[in-house]
């Protein structure tokens, strides 16, 4: 689960033990887990990290949504030819 407040996004267990704490003044934005991986966002891009915080899928997208049976719907940044 991720709970957040004014400064920091947390991620804990069902008992309540903090696993994972992210600052919101360094940019960070969170999602829960699902199947290993959460959604988070760093400076307005996506990508996601597993359970110790470290990235699978570096920030690259303009938004990134959960996984579901092995797959996520992420939207790629527009780019103006």
């Amino acid at each position: 689960m991720v709970c957040r407040d004014k400064q920091h996004y947390q991620y804990i267990t069902p008992t309540g033990e903090v696993v994972l704490t992210l600052r919101r003044g360094d940019g960070y934005q969170a999602r829960p887990f699902t199947e290993g991986l959460a959604p988070v966002s760093k400076d307005d891009e996506w990508g996601f990290i597993d359970q110790t915080g470290k990235w699978v899928i570096e920030p690259a997208y303009d938004r990134a949504y959960g996984f579901k049976e092995g797959v996520c719907s992420v939207r790629f940044p527009y780019r103006n030819k």
